[in-house]
């Protein structure tokens, strides 16, 4: 049986946690009791069906950042029991296209799209930083367009790709927790909202 506030999470490369740890911990002040993947990126095939924390899910709620999230992405359809709701924060949607764009080996990485999963999940947030040099934003608006979804939401944070920025985590995990803090105006099909939290001089 799902518990209501038990969430997913899947870190990005090298599954460092420190990131989006301060974000982590103003959910779990709120009560959301975080699970986590259990197995290491990029080693040996990818097997999503033998991944026993997606077939035996019982998280409502997958948040993932970077290559987390384009893997909960592609994932979602080899959960039994799949969560209502998915947030990705910065992912790729295709990762041969992102080799070809940063010039980086993909010959010991997993190589998958998510953009060819076909998902329909009932609640999509996509979280897309501004500044983000690792993973252009049109990567994040191709899984969200992709997805069949009731509610689907668009999140932009002034912050790198990693969210480094404390205050930003804290104000993305209000915004998350109460989806009544998405402030903006529906475009496309899209409920939007921006959050702004470092001063920059402006010369």
């Amino acid at each position: 049986m799902m518990t209501r506030k038990n969430v997913l999470y899947a870190p990005g490369l090298r599954q460092d946690y420190v990131i989006l740890n301060a974000f982590r911990e103003q959910l779990k002040s709120w009560g959301y009791i975080f699970n986590y993947i259990d197995f290491i990126y990029d080693e040996g095939d990818f097997t999503p069906q033998f991944y026993n924390c997606i077939t035996d899910n019982t998280s409502e709620w997958w948040i993932g950042i970077s290559l987390g999230a384009s893997v909960l992405y592609y994932l979602y359809n080899f959960a039994a029991v799949k969560p209502i709701r998915i947030t990705i924060i910065n992912p790729f949607s295709d990762r041969k296209q992102l080799s070809i764009e940063k010039g980086f080996d993909l010959s010991n990485q997993w190589n998958f799209a998510p953009k060819s999963a076909e998902i329909n999940v009932k609640h999509i947030d996509l979280v897309t930083s501004v500044y983000d040099k690792s993973i252009s934003m049109y990567h994040g608006i191709e899984l969200l367009n992709k997805a069949k979804a009731d509610t689907k939401n668009v999140i932009f944070v002034d912050a790198d790709h990693r969210v480094s920025c404390i205050k930003v985590q804290k104000e993305l995990a209000k915004c998350l927790h109460d989806m009544g803090n998405v402030r903006g105006k529906i475009n496309d099909g899209y409920m939007y909202c921006n959050i702004y939290q470092w001063k920059r001089n402006i010369f």
